[in-house]
């Protein structure tokens, strides 16, 4: 039976922003399929509304001045239109996976979207993979400076790079088979696009798939990452850096997770990193 709702969650660094503006760049061909993903009430191209409204305090980028009763009043309504002439209402905000232990805000989610029985979506990426990512989209725009064992361990919960827990937690309040588990992998997107993965495993649809360059972060050749740190913690003119960083960013980024740990890691730190993560 086809969805009435589904919510792509995320995770976080999942390619959540490549497939929020590939969708909204897209109506035209989702309303083809029976989809509608509707306009948002933000500048952003993912429903973070949804997600933003229910945090305290609202975050800083947030400027929307509708109260979170009013925005999930709009989006009720929207889904209810679309049930009328049975299309799925897709909604995306990888912002509702920081909510997941805000216990007040999942039963306000629950309360508003349970009655339609949604589909929970989230791409799962395995959670070094994560931390690599993190880190070099961190380097490459000027946010870190220390070298990536430094990062890795001072980070203040290593678990949130972790995407079962927050799953567990969806499951338990959305119901297991709601939970729709999706992995991350690069090797598959080397071949196929995110909309075309996605619109396949949630909706069991094929299209034309002419998405496949279409990235929205760009990553960066394992090999320059000295020469990013050292142009972030220089004193050079700042247009300048950012011009140097553009030719490096338009370079191929490097893939091979394993080779990045073991370049940038000790055996020892790597060793105790898999052992928190996989034993």
């Amino acid at each position: 039976m086809q969805a009435k709702v589904v919510i792509h969650v995320g995770s976080r660094k999942a390619g959540s922003s490549a497939l929020q503006e590939l969708l909204a760049d897209q109506t035209d061909l989702l309303h083809s399929l029976n989809i509608d993903y509707p306009d948002r009430l933000s500048e952003f191209p993912a429903h973070q509304e949804l997600a933003n409204s229910l945090m305290v305090p609202r975050p800083e980028y947030f400027r929307s001045q509708l109260s979170r009763d009013e925005i999930y009043n709009h989006f009720c309504s929207v889904i209810d239109r679309n049930i009328e002439v049975n299309r799925t209402t897709l909604l995306s905000s990888e912002d509702l996976s920081l909510l997941t232990f805000d216990f007040n805000a999942m039963e306000y989610i629950k309360c508003r979207f349970g009655k339609y029985q949604p589909k929970i979506v989230f791409f799962e990426r395995d959670p070094l993979d994560y931390h690599i990512s993190n880190y070099k989209h961190s380097v490459m725009f000027g946010r870190e400076v220390r070298t990536f064992s430094e990062y890795l361990f001072n980070i203040e919960n290593l678990l949130y790079a972790h995407s079962l827990p927050i799953i567990k937690v969806w499951q338990s309040v959305f119901g297991l088979e709601s939970v729709v588990r999706i992995k991350y992998n690069m090797e598959r997107f080397s071949r196929e696009s995110i909309l075309y993965c996605f619109l396949n495993d949630v909706f069991n649809v094929q299209i034309l798939d002419t998405f496949l360059e279409f990235k929205r972060n760009v990553g960066f050749p394992t090999s320059a990452l000295n020469l990013v740190l050292q142009l972030n913690r220089s004193t050079l003119d700042r247009e300048l850096i950012e011009r140097v960083k553009g030719v490096i960013n338009s370079q191929i980024s490097s893939a091979n997770e394993e080779k990045f740990l073991e370049t940038f890691l000790t055996e020892f730190e790597l060793d105790l990193i898999r052992r928190i993560y996989f034993s």
